[in-house]
C-alpha cells in the first residue's frame, strides 16, 4: 500500500540521515570541505525525496559554504 511504502521510505531516510550526520561531523572535524559538501549534497537530495524541505535548505546551505571553502560558516 502507499502508506507502507511511505513509512518504509521515511524509515530509510531517517537511518541514512543519521549515518550522514556522523559523516558531516567527521568532515567538519577534519576540515574536509569536499566530504562536507558531498555529504550535505546527499542529505539535501534525500530530504527533497521525502519532502523535508527545511532539512533540504539547510543541507544546501552547508553544501554551498563547504564548496566555497567557508568551513567555519558551514
Amino acid at each position: 500500500s502507499d502508506e507502507s511504502f511511505a513509512a518504509e521510505l521515511v524509515g530509510l531516510f531517517l537511518h541514512d540521515i543519521d549515518v550522514r550526520k556522523q559523516a558531516l561531523a567527521r568532515g567538519l572535524a577534519t576540515n574536509d570541505s569536499l566530504r562536507l559538501s558531498q555529504e550535505a549534497h546527499s542529505i539535501g537530495g534525500a530530504a527533497g525525496n521525502v519532502g523535508a524541505l527545511a532539512v533540504q535548505r539547510v543541507a544546501h546551505d552547508i553544501e554551498m559554504k563547504a564548496g566555497a571553502g567557508l568551513m567555519a560558516e558551514a
